[in-house]
């Protein structure tokens, strides 16, 4: 449906103290391993959730990220499943669908997902899946 043209490259975030003004349930257990690059502060700058954020913070969050490359047709989140991460997506498209609803939305480069079912400790109300590899 796209042409590929970047990887779809995805940032989840771990436990770390956050800001005030985002929820310190929003994060998640952080898993690391040498493959993955953590993000860099001007790639966080560049999200409109963290784009206030003051560069010390944004330097914590970077470092607490753990960057995953997904192919195009995987499920990343499924609806109805625990949430135990928060997702910003770098580079891609993915699309967002919800069993009730019907349709899809598109999420590009900049977003995120996965906030809902960490904020409200709920099942994840949506299934995002990779669009572009």
């Amino acid at each position: 449906m796209f042409p590929p043209r970047n990887p779809l490259l995805l940032e989840s975030m771990g436990n770390l103290p956050v800001p005030r003004t985002l929820p310190r349930s929003w994060f998640a257990e952080r898993t690391m391993s040498p493959r993955h690059v953590p993000a860099s502060v001007t790639e966080l700058s560049r999200i409109g959730l963290f784009a206030e954020l003051p560069g010390e913070t944004l330097t914590k969050l970077a470092e607490l990220m753990k960057r995953d490359e997904v192919a195009a047709g995987t499920a990343i989140v499924r609806e109805g499943e625990n949430g135990d991460r928060f997702y910003v997506l770098l580079s891609g498209i993915a699309a967002v669908s919800q069993n009730s609803l019907g349709g899809r939305r598109v999420l590009r480069a900049g977003e995120y997902f996965g906030e809902v079912a960490l904020a409200m400790q709920v099942p994840r109300t949506a299934t995002v899946t990779a669009m572009t590899p």
